[in-house]
C-alpha cells in the first residue's frame, strides 16, 4: 500500500492545488462552509471539468471509492485524523490534525 500525503493546509479557507494522483493531474478546491463548519472538497481534471464537488470533508472517511467513476483517481482517498481522536477537520485543522490521503493501492 502507497500512501501520499496532500499537501493541504488552513491558510486559507477558499483554495486550489494541483496534485499528481496515479498518473494523472487533478485540481482540488478545498473550502469552508461557514454556515455549516466544515470543509469540503471539489475534485477537476486537467480541463476544469468537474468530477467530483461537494465532498465534506470527515474524519476517518474515504471519499471517493464509492462514487465508480472511471474519471476520478484509482485509488483511494482518506481523510484522516492522525490524533486518533475520529474528530472532523475544524476550520485550522487542516494538514496538522487532519490530513488529506491518497492510497494508489500498490
Amino acid at each position: 500500500m502507497a500512501d501520499f500525503v496532500i499537501p493541504v493546509d488552513s491558510s486559507s479557507t477558499n483554495y486550489t492545488l494541483d496534485v499528481a494522483l496515479s498518473g494523472s493531474v487533478y485540481r482540488f478546491g478545498l473550502y469552508w462552509n461557514t454556515r455549516g463548519q466544515f470543509w469540503s472538497l471539489d475534485i477537476f481534471d486537467q480541463a476544469d471539468t468537474p468530477l467530483a464537488t461537494g465532498l465534506k470533508l470527515v474524519a476517518d472517511w474515504e471519499l471517493i471509492g464509492g462514487l465508480g467513476m472511471a474519471s476520478l483517481p484509482a485509488g483511494l482517498l482518506y481523510v484522516v485524523d492522525v490524533s486518533g481522536q475520529g474528530l472532523d477537520p475544524g476550520i485550522d485543522d487542516l494538514g496538522t490534525r487532519v490530513q488529506l490521503i491518497y492510497d494508489d493501492g500498490n
